[in-house]
Parts: C-alpha cells; structure tokens; sequence
C-alpha cells in the first residue's frame, strides 16, 4: 500500500495555492512535472514518485520538490520536501534560495568551484542549499553567501578606470567532522580565508591578475596570471594560466570544493615547514544552449596535480548528457587519498516527446557520513503539465 506523508500532500496543496496568486496575468508562469523511477543511494534501493514545481512572476522564481516512496525504506538523506528555489532577482541585484554550483569568490585563491552539492546524492536534499546575496553596481559590486552547514562569504569589488579591485572574506563558523574509511571520526576546527586582488586590462581582450590570501593561523597564498576572453553572440570562451607560490600552511581556495567531504588536514601541511610553487590553467566555454565545458589542472611541487572536469551538450535537440569529475589537490594531507577522494558523476535525459521524458544520473563519492565511498543513482520516466 502506498502511503503519502502528510507534509508531502500539504506541501503539493500549498504550492498550488502560491502559483495561483493573482499576479498580473501576462507575467505569471506556472509549471510542474510528475514522474516514477527507481533512486539508489548506497545499499538501499526504493521505488518513488517525484514531483518537481515551478512558479515565476515578475521578478520572483519558486521552486518546489516532492519525493514520495513507494516502499517503506527510506535513504536517511531522501527529504520528503524540498524547497528547491526561492528567488527574487533583477539582473543587477537579488536573493537566491537553492542549490550553490561552482562558486568562486576572486581568482580561486580564498574559495575555489565550491558547491553545496557536493555533500548530496543524485537528489536534491535541503542541506545542500544555500543562500546567495548580490548587488552589481557601475563602480562597485557586493556578493555574499551561506550554507546550511555553516559556511559564509562576502566580497567586496570596485571599479577604478577599468582597474578592478576586490576584497574577499570566507570562514567556517563551526568545522567539519568526517568519518575515515578506517571507521574513526576526524574533527577538523573551523578557519577564516581572506584575500585581496586585483584585475588589470593589457592588450586585446587580455587581463592581468593578481591575488593575495591568507588562512587564519596559517600561511599565505600569492598568484599571479594571465587571462584571455572572447565573446560573440552565442559563443563564449575563457582561458587562465597563473603561477603560484604558497608559504608552508596554506592551501588554495581550502574552504572550496572537498572541504565538506575530505578537507586538507592543516596541521600536517603546516607541520611540513615546505613552501611550495605551482601552477594552474583553466578553460570555460560556451555555445548557448548546446555545449559547456569548465575545464582546469592544478599542480604543485612534491604533490599530486588535480582535475576538475564539468561539461554538458546536447545532442538533435533532445538528449542532454552531462559529465563531470574533480580530483582534490594536496591528497598527501587529506585522510582520504586521491583515488577514493575522487568525485565523478554525470547523467543523460531524453525528451520523447514535449510532454514526456526519460532520465538516468550517477554519482560516486565519497560520504564522510559513513566514512567510505558511496554510488547513488535515479532512473525516472516522467510528463511535463
């Protein structure tokens, strides 16, 4: 027998309510889509139905999850309701609710492609949202951020003749406990990231840039790059290469991506008394609605170099496949090495008709929750109302 949670069928009532708000007509958009599948996520398996709703008025974007099983086991991380999206936005200044993706703050050095996704499985769950604050200005720029496991930014950026300035603070308020693959527990205090930098044009479309960070009890971070961007119509390209130097006890942009999964263990790097020299390069390109690419590689003297790999593309209009992977820098002071710290991941959706579609996504990772690598993955057949 299938039994709904009452927070599920409430939350769907609810929903339909705010959607029907009379707004002005012309500007409202209202949408949802209703589909079954099969979700996996470790060793437990369950079938379920999943409703996913959309509103937007004017400036104002709602989204709304419903996961309701089919059978009575149920993946600790599986939110029956999920406030997906909560969003006013103008162009040039807003408030986001949601998933954060790939965010940096500056050029990488404080926070690096961090993402409160990371921490989930192929659904989305409400510890893996966050909020983000914004504010584009012509001489000045403001964005902020927080997560539900207590992580928050702000930067500050100024414009000057075509000279940019910026100011970046990020910190933990209360650490990270992980569970190692040995079964023990590691707790790791929480520390402040800040950072300045500095942009400059050159020649053409080619910039300059600098940066200068510094880990609260720690060491500091310089680099120094070069950067060329092209834009035309529908097609965007960017392309970074920079040099690094890094004092002993700091590791770049450490409160970014594989700090809520695996993060660097601090006092090891510190207690190795080695500055280290490096390098990165990166590549990010974009065909409007058919291709993406944010491509990057890291390396450092006497450690391992680092991947990160996410793309997608469509194919004829209608399959969508996407892939990604991110391999964590410094492994050597990680208690989880480079192999099993490795996120991969990717899925591939297909519209069979405007109305119906078929969908498969996979990620592999690994769970300092249970302290070992876990699979999670989703088959789902569903309709667009």
């Amino acid at each position: 027998m299938i039994r709904i949670r009452f927070s599920a069928a409430l939350a769907l009532i609810v929903f339909f309510l705010i959607s029907s708000v009379s707004f002005a007509q012309e500007e409202r958009l209202f949408s949802n889509s209703l589909s079954v599948g099969v979700v996996r996520i470790g060793d437990i398996k369950t079938g379920a139905m999943f409703w996913r709703g959309n509103a937007h008025a004017r400036n104002v974007y709602i989204g709304l999850d419903v996961n309701m099983l089919l059978s009575e086991r149920k993946p600790k991380t599986l939110d029956s309701v999920v406030l997906r999206r909560l969003e006013y936005d103008t162009g040039t200044e807003g408030i986001i609710y949601g998933p954060i993706s790939d965010l940096t703050l500056g050029h990488g050095m404080v926070l690096n492609s961090y993402s409160s996704l990371d921490r989930e499985g192929v659904l989305l769950g409400n510890e893996g949202m966050g909020t983000e604050i914004y504010y584009l200005g012509e001489f000045f720029d403001f964005e902020a951020f927080g997560t539900w496991t207590h992580i928050y930014g702000v930067r500050f950026s100024e414009d000057f003749y075509g000279v940019q300035l910026g100011q970046t603070f990020v910190t933990d308020a209360d650490g990270e406990r992980i569970k190692c693959l040995d079964g023990t527990e590691k707790r790791f205090d929480g520390r402040s990231v800040m950072g300045i930098d500095l942009e400059a044009p050159l020649f053409g479309d080619f910039d300059f840039y600098s940066e200068i960070a510094n880990i609260q009890g720690g060491g500091t971070g310089y680099l120094a790059g070069i950067q060329w961007a092209y834009n035309v119509v529908a097609v965007a390209i960017s392309l970074r290469a920079e040099g690094r130097y890094l004092d002993p006890g700091f590791a770049p942009g450490y409160l970014g991506w594989g700090y809520e999964m695996n993060p660097i263990d601090m006092a090891s790097l510190e207690a190795s008394g080695l500055g280290k020299r490096g390098y990165f390069a990166g590549m990010r390109a974009t065909v409007l609605g058919f291709f993406y690419l944010n491509f990057s590689y890291e390396g450092y003297e006497e450690s391992n170099g680092a991947f990160y790999v996410d793309s997608w593309f469509r194919v004829y209009g209608r399959l969508l496949l996407s892939v990604y992977m991110k391999q964590p820098s410094f492994a050597d002071y990680r208690w989880v090495g480079l192999e099993d710290g490795t996120m991969m991941g990717g899925s591939l959706r297909y519209d069979l008709s405007p109305s119906a579609f078929v969908a498969f996504l996979l990620k592999k990772g690994f769970n300092p929750k249970v302290g070992a690598v876990e699979e999670s993955s989703l088959i789902e057949f569903g309709f667009i109302l």
